[in-house]
């Protein structure tokens, strides 16, 4: 494998601490605090250099989840990019949020689906229990996944080695995150590298340290409490983002519909704002997030002067009118 259990451990062991609202040194911009008054522009440069990488790998995603007959869509920020920013990728935002839905109509997984197809066309990927059919990665092969929760190190899915017949996956149970990550692997990344004129440097440091670069997929499945008209999310951080309380309407999320993100056809949510609304609360560029209430608000005008001027500009977004493919309905 591309990268080890053990230092994906360490790269995403997502550890929050709770805002202080009331103080203006502590404004967040982002829901693990960590993107600040403070750090935020030196937060977008390193993203302007990280942004074509990323969507390169993006693309290579979507091309392997149509290989698994899995149909992923774009959620959380990106989805609020779609929305928000005419698909232009959030210049704060660092990595690219997709989601499926858990089963598909024949209640097979979307995660035993991707890993069947890691197993057969040679991708490397981690995260996965049981006895490993023989497998040897693809040379040729520019991504890696993994599967495991992050949080606890639980593994949703089981093998043994008679390979992908015997692939068994546990459904999301209301606790832990049931999230898969994609990379660009050593191959992918020295054709990307290459093809966006990055030097030896940066290849080096994303051979290290690869979290730069990444694809979050989410998984979605019936609301627990509202399993016949709402979905919900199967992520659930204690303290930071509770699941039950995110009830997504089933209408805004399907059917999904066609936009464009950073000039790249994609599936989206069927009425975005609906969603975003519960998943984020205010949806201006002009939001800072409020831990205890797990929602974005608008910053007070006491606060303002502390936000980046491209975010109370919104003349080059389009704040109610996402960027979709139309058809000629």
């Amino acid at each position: 494998m591309d990268i080890s259990d053990d230092l994906l451990g360490s790269l995403f062991d997502e550890k929050v601490t709770p805002l202080p609202t009331k103080n203006p040194s502590m404004l967040s911009f982002d829901m693990w605090c960590q993107c600040s008054a403070k750090n935020i522009q030196r937060i977008i440069r390193r993203n302007r250099s990280w942004r074509p990488l990323r969507i390169y790998l993006l693309k290579l995603v979507i091309e392997f989840c149509k290989l698994a007959n899995v149909d992923p869509f774009v959620y959380g920020g990106t989805a609020l990019a779609v929305y928000r920013e005419n698909g232009r990728m959030i210049k704060h935002d660092s990595d690219v949020d997709l989601a499926v839905l858990e089963r598909d109509e024949k209640g097979v997984g979307a995660f035993t689906k991707l890993l069947r197809t890691c197993i057969n066309h040679g991708v490397s990927y981690s995260g996965v229990s049981g006895e490993f059919p023989p497998f040897c990665a693809s040379e040729e092969s520019e991504i890696t996944m993994t599967f495991d929760s992050r949080r606890t190190g639980k593994t949703w899915l089981h093998v043994n080695n008679t390979g992908v017949d015997s692939i068994s996956e546990q459904f999301f149970y209301g606790k832990d995150c049931k999230i898969a990550k994609f990379f660009l692997s050593k191959t992918g990344l020295k054709k990307a590298c290459a093809m966006f004129g990055k030097n030896i440097h940066t290849l080096n440091h994303l051979f290290s340290d690869p979290s730069p670069v990444h694809v979050d997929l989410f998984t979605l499945s019936p609301h627990s409490l509202y399993p016949d008209s709402h979905l919900q999310v199967n992520w659930d951080i204690p303290g930071v983002y509770d699941t039950s309380k995110k009830a997504f309407p089933l209408a805004s999320i399907l059917p999904l519909r066609d936009y464009t993100f950073e000039n790249v056809p994609i599936r989206g949510p069927a009425e975005l704002e609906s969603y975003l609304k519960v998943e984020y609360g205010y949806l201006g560029r002009d939001a800072m997030f409020v831990a205890e209430k797990q929602l974005y608000i608008k910053i007070p005008s006491e606060l303002q002067h502390l936000i980046p001027k491209h975010m109370l500009n919104s003349s080059d977004s389009k704040d109610s009118t996402p960027s979709e493919i139309k058809d000629d309905k």
